[in-house]
């Protein structure tokens, strides 16, 4: 469950010690299990000591292993579809272990059953659909794995978020007068905050320039029309 912008990075590093480990004939179901075993006595740490911290750490160790079998099973030929049903039962149960640990350790068993749901609804809505129609891993939008493929929609999400809280405390400032200006009340630090996500991850007006150039590719590459954010049609 690494994102796709940090694996070309990790591949420079476990394919060496994926060769390794083929050549030794490790098998990459024997990984997949071993990262599941790291995961439940890591869960079994926070639960004894509470060191959220350290469990922090001892599940990121956890989920290299989840690059690791994939790049076993490349090493040594041995890409089946049971190797990825396998790490799709394993990250399952991964989910389900670190966030019951989770809620038993810090008492969000609402938030924590809601996380759960989703993670297990998403895997169910994949396998129900499938059985409907023909579905490719490229194709499904695992947004959460793979935020790459949301990244026009993000991009205008932080446009109008920013904006609009920009305009929620500006209004609110000047509904207040000269006390919503002052340090009285909250709504300066608020002011600084919101003019800063205008700013933060790119200023709006790049943002929407960037977002502009990359929806007339691709209708350039369809031969469409673009309409512009402002109205015009090009």
């Amino acid at each position: 469950m690494v994102t796709a912008r940090y694996k070309p990075l990790l591949s420079r590093f476990f394919d060496p010690l994926a060769k390794s480990l083929s050549r030794l004939g490790v098998s990459p179901s024997v990984v997949t299990l071993a990262g599941l075993v790291l995961v439940f006595a890591s869960c079994l740490y926070v639960l004894l000591t509470k060191h959220l911290l350290v469990f922090c750490g001892l599940l990121t160790i956890a989920g290299l292993f989840d690059v690791l079998d994939g790049a076993v099973a490349r090493a040594s030929g041995r890409v089946t579809k049971f190797g990825a049903y396998l790490d799709a039962v394993c990250d399952r149960y991964v989910e389900a272990a670190v966030v019951l640990s989770v809620a038993v350790v810090t008492g969000y068993w609402l938030l924590s059953m809601v996380v759960i749901i989703g993670a297990l609804l998403t895997s169910y809505a994949k396998a129900r659909a499938a059985m409907e129609v023909p579905i490719a891993n490229a194709e499904w939008p695992d947004l959460m794995e793979r935020g790459e493929r949301a990244q026009k929609e993000t991009s205008m999400a932080k446009v109008v978020v920013s904006e609009a809280l920009h305009k929620a405390v500006d209004t609110a400032i000047q509904l207040c007068g000269a006390k919503g200006y002052s340090k009285d009340l909250p709504l300066e630090w608020m002011y600084r905050y919101a003019r800063l996500a205008r700013l933060g991850d790119g200023a709006d007006e790049q943002v929407v320039s960037l977002i502009e150039d990359g929806r007339r590719a691709a209708a350039e590459a369809s031969g469409s029309l673009v309409v512009d954010i402002g109205g015009g049609t090009t």
